[in-house]
């Protein structure tokens, strides 16, 4: 069977050709079905913890805390939350939608939780007010409608259990609004950043032109004034990313038991025992 996106079997998709559909996935989940428990282990005073929709073939997200979960469905929120009009994550922090592109049974995908915020668009208004102004009630109820969950995404695109590549949100340096998604990309895999760009809307979109080094990538996230990609950022991401999978072959997950990014959307089955 040929991949969606035109990719068959042996060709396994870098952070660009993929993010859409590690992109779809967070929009398009089927609140209508639970989250719950497919394993769940502690490991150096973590406890990481695997879940999938009930009756899904395999697991889809992952959770990193201190204490352990007991309800998967009211712990992870996969939809925005509100407290008055400003959005919240609803539920834990540590956690995000996990794939095995090339099915060995390790993730080499993350798309991680950052935070809850309005994403600028297309359909925005030429003024909007900044953080600092006051807002009518038809531009709160353009805040509002914008709002969404939001995932940075960080990648190994050489399948060797390190992190390479990131798209990060970068906020608007004037409100507290999603700007646009960086990409950043070490493609000889040596710690240069060769490859950074930003975009907004559409990775297939005209790209922006991000001032960098090459060691460093300075960008706004979410609830800071200003923060940089750097060596050390992969690295604390990449301990993540090896906790994750040690994890995983300590629960008995194998090849399998992860998303890859090209399943059926029915290709189910029942996955709700839980292992400790």
């Amino acid at each position: 069977m040929l991949a969606a996106g035109g990719f068959g079997a042996g060709h396994h998709r870098n952070i660009i050709q993929f993010y859409p559909v590690a992109d779809s996935t967070a929009k398009s989940q089927d609140f209508s079905k639970p989250l719950v428990i497919v394993r769940q282990k502690q490991l150096e005073g973590w406890y990481v913890t695997f879940v999938a929709p009930k009756k899904s073939k395999k697991v889809t997200i992952v959770a990193v805390t201190k204490e352990p979960i007991s309800n998967a469905d009211s712990a992870i929120s996969r939809r925005v939350k509100f407290k008055g009009v400003q959005p919240t994550i609803g539920g834990i922090s540590a956690w995000g939608y996990i794939f095995d592109r090339n099915g060995d049974g390790k993730i080499d995908y993350m798309e991680l939780l950052s935070g809850a915020a309005p994403v600028e668009s297309d359909d925005m208004p030429e003024v909007f007010p900044t953080r600092e102004q006051p807002v009518n009630p038809a531009q709160v109820e353009i805040f509002v409608a914008h709002c969404r969950l939001i995932f940075d995404h960080w990648a190994d695109d050489n399948f060797d259990g390190k992190l390479d590549a990131v798209i990060v949100n970068d906020m608007d340096p004037y409100r507290d609004w999603v700007n646009r998604m960086v990409v950043i990309r070490s493609t000889h895999f040596n710690g240069h950043f060769n490859d950074v760009w930003g975009f907004q809307n559409s990775i297939t979109d005209e790209r922006d032109t991000v001032a960098h080094a090459l060691d460093r990538i300075p960008y706004i996230p979410l609830n800071e004034n200003r923060s940089e990609i750097n060596a050390e950022s992969f690295k604390n991401k990449s301990g993540i990313l090896d906790l994750i999978n040690r994890a995983a072959v300590l629960s008995g997950l194998k090849p399998g038991s992860f998303v890859t990014g090209e399943e059926e959307p029915d290709d189910e089955t029942d996955t709700t025992a839980t292992g400790k």
